[in-house]
């Protein structure tokens, strides 16, 4: 009989249990929303006091990196500090801290740096401002303000002052382009006005021996051709002196360093004046280090020396030794008289000079 009721007992302990303990739990559940609604906002988990929105407008990517090949076969890489790009197209992008490397099939390269710009990953274009920066694997370091174009046919063009030096020497243009030329070999292009000032080494040909090369030239020319000796220039020229340049425009191959001056070209060193439509700059190098050698001008060459003028078709101005050899419908004119002949070799240094080849003379009365 005593366990009936034990077990009487446990059943309706089991059957209460069954009641209270879902109500209780609901009471807790209940307690637990009551108290959620009573907490203050401002004792939060803090966040960071910006617009969700305004922070999805403006995202950053960190350091990008676009790089590909222009139609002629430049590689070209371009990378950037930061990024942001545009909400309405993300393939345009406002970059800080820009650098682009430009790598020619000839093994020439031409680094940009800038502040900051703008690139179209779709055009493949940009747009480079601010202390805009260009060193290349020819010896030249550049500084404009902006520089913008194309890598897709690498057309990329300095709308404003250029300044700079290399081994032309100190460089100033009113704008530049960077791009290939019909081969696809890489170029610098200096246009609206180039002005070029150009130190020389400390080098000077003793008299006597810029006097016997001018005697070993005669020799060397034709044995039955007519010869005049005239003085030119009276003597004295200064090799040392800086090369003033100023022209039209200037290009530059990058895949060897050769220089053209094209557009009314006029060279002033000391006494001496050399105009022509053309020049062409030959260089040497020694221990490293490039320097001009010969300038070649060609078209409607005039020079000046002093008192005296040639014109010719083309010459060959050798820095080192003041030696200038002029060919071409040779006209020499002193004091009125003029000297006609096929060649002029003068020594600027001695003022020796010779005219050889169907040589003519009118005398002024």
């Amino acid at each position: 009989m005593p366990t009936r009721n034990r077990q009487k007992l446990h059943s309706r302990v089991v059957r209460l249990a069954t009641i209270i303990l879902p109500v209780a739990a609901l009471a807790l559940l209940s307690t637990v929303f009551m108290l959620a609604r009573t907490v203050d906002p401002s004792d939060a988990i803090p966040f960071a006091e910006v617009d969700v929105s305004e922070r999805a407008r403006d995202r950053q990517l960190t350091t990008p990196r676009l790089s590909g090949l222009s139609e002629d076969g430049t590689a070209f890489a371009l990378s950037a500090a930061t990024a942001r790009p545009d909400p309405d197209d993300p393939r345009r992008l406002s970059v800080e801290t820009m650098r682009l490397v430009l790598e020619g099939a000839d093994g020439d390269r031409t680094t940009v740096s800038a502040l900051g710009g703008q690139i179209d990953s779709a055009a493949r274009t940009v747009d480079l401002r601010g202390a805009v920066r260009v060193q290349t694997s020819t010896g030249y370091t550049l500084r404009t303000e902006r520089l913008q174009g194309s890598l897709g046919d690498l057309d990329i063009f300095a709308p404003g002052e250029v300044t700079g030096d290399g081994p032309l020497g100190d460089l100033r243009a009113g704008s530049m382009r960077l791009d290939e030329d019909a081969t696809g070999r890489g170029r610098l292009v200096f246009t609206d006005g180039v002005d070029l000032l150009y130190t020389p080494r400390r080098h000077r040909m003793p008299r006597m021996l810029s006097r016997f090369l001018v005697f070993l030239t005669l020799l060397a020319g034709p044995a039955m051709a007519q010869t005049a000796t005239v003085g030119f220039g009276g003597g004295g020229h200064d090799a040392s002196a800086p090369v003033e340049v100023a022209s039209d425009t200037l290009e530059v191959d990058q895949s060897n360093g050769r220089a053209v001056l094209t557009g009314n070209v006029v060279i002033v060193q000391g006494e001496l004046r050399l105009a022509a439509n053309q020049v062409v700059v030959d260089y040497a190098t020694a221990n490293g280090d490039r320097r001009i050698e010969r300038l070649n001008a060609s078209g409607d060459v005039l020079i000046v020396a002093g008192a005296d003028a040639a014109e010719g078709q083309e010459a060959v101005y050798t820095l080192g030794s003041s030696d200038i050899v002029l060919t071409g419908d040779v006209v020499v004119t002193q004091q009125g008289n003029t000297l006609a002949g096929d060649r002029l070799l003068v020594n600027l240094d001695s003022g020796a000079g010779t005219v050889t080849g169907r040589v003519r003379t009118t005398l002024q009365p």
